[in-house]
């Protein structure tokens, strides 16, 4: 049997064994994003949270929101099609109340969109945040790469120096925050998902130790009394990085099939399912 047969059979196999307990899990949490605000919250009918999804542009935020909220439903798909955000994105079924907010990454759209939003994470105005980064594979979009004001006429010098960049600019997505939470005074939640495993897979010590860097650990700390931080590594689609021309910039590792992406995407929802379990009995 040919390696891409085995593949197959291994994902039916995972799937016939794993399937429900994963759309179960993730049925629930599209119901959560789905409902409904209450006039009067009882014990079963928690009050509404309020969620930012934020970091760089290109980590698949957007993509993170779809599944969220069930816009994007088939397990196997490859739906991560990069459409950079040109303001924040509201995603919810319900005309009544946006449960979540996307905010754009982009280092020129950050500093008109999101002074607003950061404000209101200070006094209390959403009860979570997802922070998503992907340890520099930040997708480039509509820009050539020719065009980059890093390129200097040599791929291999481009993806070292574009890598260290992007990784740098996730932690001070992460410094902007650090501020943020250290004005607040009421407990909230914090998920940190590190999207892109495909493409890391081969660099997961290095990635573990970029996550675990002394900027991350500031931002964990800076949480109010009370609050709850958690972090979870995740692929959301399986995808190499192209340039505009369909050039491959990153490709993703052969180690990294569809059964581990499955196994990552039942963690993140039974993280998410966690903090709505959290956030109920604050």
């Amino acid at each position: 049997m040919s390696n891409v047969g085995q593949e197959k059979t291994d994902v039916l196999e995972w799937l016939i064994k794993h399937a429900p307990a994963l759309i179960t899990s993730w049925e629930k949490v599209r119901r959560y994003f789905k409902r409904k605000p209450v006039e009067e919250p009882t014990e079963s009918t928690a009050p509404l949270s309020k969620i930012l999804i934020l970091g760089c542009g290109g980590v698949g935020k957007s993509t993170l929101a779809k599944i969220l909220t069930g816009e994007a439903n088939d397990l196997l798909a490859d739906i991560y099609t990069y459409k950079e955000s040109l303001g924040e994105e509201e995603n919810s079924v319900s005309e009544n109340a946006s449960v979540i907010t996307v905010l754009p990454g982009q280092k020129l759209r950050r500093s008109v969109v999101w002074p607003e939003f950061l404000k209101g994470i200070e006094s209390g105005v959403y009860q979570g945040v997802i922070l998503v980064d992907c340890f520099g594979h930040h997708t480039l979009g509509e820009l050539e790469v020719t065009s980059h004001k890093l390129w200097k006429n040599d791929i291999v010098l481009f993806r070292k120096e574009y890598l260290a960049a992007q990784r740098a600019d996730e932690l001070e997505v992460a410094k902007l925050l650090t501020h943020s939470f250290k004005q607040r005074q009421s407990p909230m939640w914090l998920l940190h998902v590190t999207t892109k495993a495909d493409l890391w897979w081969g660099k997961r010590s290095q990635c573990s130790a970029h996550i675990a860097s002394e900027t991350y650990a500031a931002l964990n700390s800076s949480l109010p009394n009370g609050s709850r931080s958690e972090q979870v590594q995740t692929c959301l689609a399986i995808s190499n990085v192209n340039t505009k021309d369909g050039k491959c910039l990153f490709e993703h590792s052969k180690d990294y099939d569809q059964v581990k992406r499955l196994k990552s995407l039942e963690l993140l929802t039974a993280m998410v399912l966690e903090m709505q379990k959290w956030c109920s009995k604050c």
